[in-house]
């Protein structure tokens, strides 16, 4: 009984934390290019049954959704540089050209990038590597940085942030809190020392109960024979 209520009580902890995490560990499955979105929906399969088309595609429009933000802060910044050094080169051409002369070159990159697929599309159409290959996935986005440059920016961003705070004994521990804020100062040796007195004194507590109640047995019938001696 004991045993069934802990784990009962650790896997509300864990639906917790699966709930909150779950939509930022499937990006990042997604990004790793062992898994990407096939195995994400094998997974989610198992967890949901015939419920996980909802769950991948919230993975999926997530991150589009965040590739999207990525090229427009990258446009931004291109835009923001070649208008400067058009800038520069009509100040200084003023001359011989009226300012429109790039004007072809602008709308057919426009038009290309409208068609084209982009990276994040043509990142998913390569086939995955193997499953069980040892692959260093941030060195992997690092060398990808020439043929995907926001989506591999994209990815180191995802791919190194923290699921969490704490230890993951400490997230999922249902015993009481030892030390509590007013004592999280205290030096290891301190906190080691507390808790070992704690445990002494919760001991002794204890052996003295149990003292006590095997005492008991002996006065009762030490007064009992008292009794009869009287009569």
């Amino acid at each position: 009984m004991f045993l069934t209520c802990m784990v009962r009580e650790m896997h509300s902890k864990l639906n917790q934390y699966w709930s909150a995490y779950r939509l930022i560990l499937s990006c990042a499955a997604i990004l790793d290019s062992r898994y990407k979105i096939k195995f994400v929906e094998y997974c989610y399969m198992i967890l949901y049954g015939s419920g996980a088309e909802k769950y991948v595609n919230a993975s999926v429009n997530t991150l589009y959704g965040l590739f999207e933000e990525y090229m427009q802060n990258s446009a931004r910044t291109s835009h923001a540089t070649e208008l400067s050094a058009a800038t520069c080169k009509i100040s200084n051409d003023k001359d011989d050209n009226d300012g429109f002369e790039d004007y072809e070159t602008f709308q057919s990159a426009r038009f290309l990038t409208q068609v084209e697929k982009s990276q994040l599309d043509l990142y998913l159409e390569e086939p995955s590597h193997d499953l069980n290959s040892e692959i260093d996935v941030l060195e992997y986005w690092t060398v990808c940085s020439l043929r995907y440059p926001e989506l591999s920016r994209m990815a180191r961003d995802v791919l190194t942030i923290p699921v969490s705070t704490i230890a993951s004994d400490s997230a999922f521990d249902i015993g009481p809190q030892m030390i509590g804020a007013d004592r999280s100062s205290l030096k290891p040796k301190m906190l080691q020392a507390l808790a070992c007195l704690r445990d002494w004194m919760l001991a002794s507590d204890r052996t003295r109960s149990s003292g006590s109640l095997e005492s008991r047995p002996e006065d009762d019938s030490s007064s009992s024979s008292d009794g009869d001696d009287d009569y």
